[in-house]
C-alpha cells in the first residue's frame, strides 16, 4: 500500500474514483482480510476517498471488516472500530471542509495507543500547507458517548423526533424549516419548507410514514416522509402551535397552542374534531393514550381527560411551569 497514492495521483478521474468507491469491497469478496485492514489504515487512501467522495461512503468501508468470513484479529478489527467512529464524528465538519481530516483524526485519536492508528497519524502529519495540528486530545473521542453530529440548521433547533422503525430523524428549528435525515448515515433526506415562522413542534405516526409540525405561524402541517410531499395543512389554531402528539392508532392530531387551548384534529381530513379551553396560559406539552388525553402548561397545570367519559382531573403538582409530560 506503500505507493497507493503514487498510483492513484497518476489516474485519470473518472478511474481514481471509481478504484476508491470500490477497492475496499474487492478486498472483502476476495477475503483479502490483511490488505484491507492495512487500506483501511492508510491515510493516503483514507484522504483520497474523502476528498473525491462523500465521508459516509469511506465510514462504510469500515463495516466490510467485520465480516466474519475475514479473517481479522480481534485488535486490528477494534481498531478499525475505532477509526470508523472517528470518522463518524468527524462528517459534518468534513462535509463543510474536507481539509480537517487530518487535524479531526489527529484530535479525536492522538492519545490512542493502538500501533496501527499511531502509524496512520503519522502519515497524516506531514503537510505541504499551514494548518493547526493538535498535540492533545482536542475533539470528542470516538471512545465517548457522543457517535454523531447533525448540522444544517441556520437557527435554534427547537424539535426533534424519530421514526418508530428508527430509521429517520426529524428536526424543527427556528429558521421554520423541518428536516428528515437517515438516522444511520446522517444524510439529509428532506427540508420542508412550509412554515413561515419558527417551528416548536414535531410528532411522528405511529407506522412512521408522516411527520406533523406545528409553528409559530400558527399552522399545522402533515408531510410524507417517503416522498417529500406536503399532504395537509390545519390553520384553525389563533396563536402559536407550542405542542403535538399523534394517537396510538395514528388517526388523530392533539395540538397544544400558546391561547392555552388543546384541539384534537382528523389526521386524513383536517377536521376539528374537539377543541378545549383547558388552561389559563400557553400549552407546553401534550400526550395521548387509548384513553386519555393529557396536556400541561405555563399555569403550572397538568390535566388528564377522559373525551368519552367527559370527565377531566387536573393535576397541581408544580410550582412552575410544566414543560414536559411524557407516557410510558
Amino acid at each position: 500500500m506503500s505507493n497507493l497514492v503514487t498510483r492513484l495521483a497518476k489516474m485519470p478521474s473518472d478511474q481514481k474514483r471509481a478504484t476508491l468507491a470500490n477497492l475496499p469491497t474487492h478486498l472483502a469478496n476476495a477475503a483479502q482480510a490483511e490488505r484491507l485492514q492495512s487500506l483501511l489504515t492508510n491515510f493516503g487512501f483514507i484522504e483520497a476517498k474523502v476528498s473525491e467522495l462523500e465521508p459516509q461512503s469511506l465510514i462504510e468501508d469500515y463495516n466490510l471488516a467485520s465480516n466474519p468470513c475475514l479473517l481479522t484479529s480481534q485488535e486490528k478489527t477494534e481498531s478499525l472500530k475505532t477509526i470508523q467512529a472517528a470518522l463518524r464524528l468527524s462528517a459534518d465538519t468534513l462535509v463543510r471542509d474536507k481539509n480537517q481530516l487530518a487535524g479531526q483524526l489527529l484530535g479525536r485519536l492522538i492519545s490512542c495507543s493502538k500501533p496501527e492508528i499511531q502509524e496512520m497519524l503519522a502519515q497524516a502529519k506531514p503537510r505541504n500547507n499551514i494548518w493547526l495540528c493538535p498535540i492533545i486530545d482536542s475533539l470528542a473521542s470516538p471512545e465517548g458517548f457522543l457517535i454523531r453530529t447533525f448540522t444544517n440548521h441556520s437557527n435554534i433547533v427547537s424539535a426533534i423526533a424519530v421514526t418508530r422503525d428508527g430509521k429517520q430523524m426529524i428536526s424543527g428549528s427556528w429558521d421554520s424549516s423541518v428536516k428528515v435525515w437517515n438516522f444511520e448515515t446522517g444524510e439529509e433526506l428532506f427540508t420542508f419548507t412550509g412554515h413561515v415562522d419558527r417551528v416548536n413542534a414535531l410528532a411522528v405516526t405511529p407506522d412512521s410514514q408522516w411527520v406533523i409540525s406545528g409553528s409559530r405561524d400558527c399552522t399545522i402541517q402533515v408531510w410524507n416522509l417517503k416522498t417529500g410531499e406536503q399532504l395537509l395543512t390545519i390553520s384553525d389554531h389563533p396563536d402559536s402551535i407550542e405542542a403535538l402528539a399523534v394517537s396510538p392508532d395514528g388517526k388523530y392530531i392533539i395540538s397544544g397552542s400558546w391561547e392555552g387551548t388543546v384541539k384534537v384534529w382528523n389526521l386524513i381530513t383536517g377536521e376539528e374534531l374537539l377543541a378545549l379551553n383547558l388552561h389559563k396560559e400557553p400549552v407546553r406539552s401534550v400526550a395521548i393514550t387509548k384513553n386519555h388525553i393529557i396536556s400541561s402548561s405555563d399555569d403550572k397545570t397538568i390535566h388528564v381527560l377522559k373525551p368519552e367519559e367527559k370527565q377531566l382531573i387536573i393535576l397541581l403538582a408544580h410550582q412552575e411551569s410544566v414543560w414536559a409530560i411524557a407516557i410510558t
